[in-house]
């Protein structure tokens, strides 16, 4: 499948190691951060987090965010990335 400049993705990330807390882990909220800073909404969940958005900012997001993960201490990035539903 070939996905256009405007295509809808959804990406579902999840960020190790899992540290049990009411609040995101640092390497986790600094990838939280980094995509926010970028002007996306972040849906934040228990395990995993997920961004919704054309296929471009999302990708640069995801960027930011892994980067921004792996310099605050985390071991692994893990990424799930496929077309959204239109809404």
């Amino acid at each position: 499948m070939t996905l256009g400049a405007n295509a809808i993705v959804q990406a579902e990330f999840t960020i190790y190691p899992f540290v049990e807390g009411m609040a995101p882990p640092p390497h986790v909220q600094s990838a939280i951060d980094a995509i926010q800073a970028l002007g996306i909404e972040v849906t934040v969940g228990p395990l995993s987090n997920t961004i919704v958005g054309q296929v471009g900012p999302v990708l640069a997001a995801i960027t930011a965010a892994e980067g921004a993960a792996l310099s605050a201490g985390a071991s692994r990035f893990v990424l799930n990335l496929e077309p959204a539903e239109r809404r």
